[in-house]
């Protein structure tokens, strides 16, 4: 004979077990559960990828460059203030700073020249990039005292190319340093030494440019001030 108490109190305790568990089930399938795409798009804003547009570039054979052959074993450009000059279809611009270093520290009594030059050649061919105009060295002549500074050597620091446009920044050599005696914003007069394309040797004679002491780190970087010569 059946006992339908107990069955009755079974079924009971079954049900109140199930109702227990089914709060911490549906815990569990919400942790488990991934979730949509949707959501996890506006949980990760940063998922988008920009490509920055492609830098065109150009590798003809310009005019200057077969009339180079024939160029003389030395030049000689006097510029002006704009720094710019023309042969042969080939234009070239450069610009520059010196400073001399006051920076308080351990090397405090040496007072180093630092200098940089901007040069912006074109057009010039993507496969003549690198070794076709590079600065080698600058002399500087200090008109007060009447002598040259000893040669810096120039080292190629950095170099921006597109449509035919190359600009290249050259730094002396700090490895060798340089400490003439000078006076603050006192003019110098800056004689460029280029090797060119045919193994040519270009000397530029620039305009006077003032010597600034440096007495404390810059901030940051200094103004391009060629940035507007660009591709054409």
């Amino acid at each position: 004979m059946i006992d339908y108490s107990r069955l009755l109190s079974r079924i009971l305790i079954g049900a109140a077990t199930a109702l227990l568990l089914l709060p911490g089930c549906r815990s569990e399938q919400g942790r488990s559960s991934p979730p949509s795409s949707a959501a996890a798009k506006a949980a990760d804003p940063g998922g988008t990828v920009i490509h920055p547009p492609k830098v065109e570039q150009y590798d003809g054979n310009p005019y200057w460059l077969e009339k180079s052959k024939s160029w003389p074993a030395v030049m000689t450009w006097n510029l002006d203030t704009t720094g710019e000059h023309e042969l042969d279809s080939l234009r070239i611009r450069i610009s520059g700073a010196v400073i001399q270093s006051y920076i308080a520290g351990s090397e405090a009594k040496n007072h180093p020249l630092v200098c940089w030059f901007e040069l912006t050649v074109r057009p010039l061919p993507l496969r003549l990039t690198g070794w076709s105009f590079n600065i080698d060295s600058v002399v500087y002549f200090d008109p007060i005292r009447k002598k040259k500074i000893p040669a810096l050597k120039m080292l190629s620091q950095e170099r921006y190319t597109e449509k035919g446009v190359v600009r290249t920044r050259f730094t002396n050599n700090l490895a060798i340093e340089s400490n003439p005696e000078l006076t603050e914003n006192q003019p110098l007069q800056p004689t460029l030494y280029i090797t060119s394309v045919e193994k040519k040797t270009i000397v530029v004679h620039m305009p006077q440019t003032p010597v600034s002491f440096m007495r404390e780190m810059p901030r940051g970087p200094a103004q391009d001030t060629t940035s507007t010569w660009g591709p054409s």
